[in-house]
Parts: C-alpha cells; sequence; structure tokens
C-alpha cells in the first residue's frame, strides 16, 4: 500500500492534468512554491489558485486489521479570480476544481464530497476568493 506522500503527489498529479484541460490558462501554486511572490505584485491580474492536500491530524485510524490503517486526508484550494471577472468567474474555476477533484481516481483513495463556499469574497483588492475542500480516505499499512 501506498504511503501519504506517494498518494498525496498521484492526487496532485491528476489534479493538474484535469485543470489543464478545463482550465488551461489558470496557474496552481502548491505550497513552498517559488513563484508565489509574484502573487503580491500588483500587477497580478490572471486567475491562479494555492492548493494544498494535507493529511488529517487523527489520521491514523483505527486499524482494519495487523496490517493495514486507514488514512485521511483533504485537498484545499483556495481560487482567486480578478474583479473584473466577477463572482460568476470565479464560481465556473471552482466547479472546474470540483468536478476535478471528484473525477480523481487514484488506487485506493476514495474522494468524498467536494465543498466551496457560497460565493467569492474580496481577500485583496484586486481579486475575489473562493475555497473548494475534498476529503479523501486509502488504505495503508501502518507506520
Amino acid at each position: 500500500m501506498a504511503g501519504f506522500a506517494s498518494v498525496s503527489e498521484d492526487i496532485r498529479t491528476a489534479f493538474e492534468a484535469a485543470l489543464a484541460i478545463s482550465q488551461p490558462g489558470v496557474t496552481i501554486y502548491w505550497p513552498n512554491d517559488e513563484r508565489e511572490a509574484e502573487l503580491d505584485q500588483p500587477q497580478t491580474q490572471n486567475s491562479f489558485m494555492r492548493a494544498a492536500i494535507l493529511e488529517a491530524p487523527s489520521a491514523r485510524l483505527p486499524e482494519i486489521s495487523s496490517r493495514m490503517a486507514e488514512v485521511a486526508g483533504l485537498v484545499h484550494v483556495q481560487v482567486f479570480t480578478p474583479k473584473g471577472r466577477g463572482d460568476l468567474g470565479n464560481r465556473q474555476i471552482c466547479d472546474s476544481v470540483r468536478d476535478a477533484l471528484q473525477g480523481l481516481r487514484h488506487g485506493d483513495a476514495r474522494f468524498q464530497g467536494s465543498r466551496r463556499n457560497p460565493r467569492g469574497i474580496e481577500t485583496r483588492p484586486t481579486h475575489y476568493q473562493a475555497n473548494v475542500t475534498t476529503p479523501f480516505r486509502f488504505e495503508s499499512t501502518p507506520v
């Protein structure tokens, strides 16, 4: 069975591939991305996302057997769109994120329903922000 790091990398790769088809102009920034500094520049007028795959704090759930454990995680995506595209543009990208995450398949990983906050909020002077979260679980060998 795969560990959390391996499953996370596979989810990231599949998620990026799905979004490259539905939202080709939207950049995805992952934690520790060197390019993220450019987001604070006032000329940033593109849509972009910040995404992270997190292991649940209580990820090691009761063992299924002596050799298996169930691990829980969460894909969290922040979607930012320029105010010029309006809240509708933000919702369209969020819908693409939700569809990409719900369509992911990775071995034993089971994705549960994606949620997004109801509408974009103004978090920056130039952008709307909305969040999409998708929990998932998979079986792993206990550590």
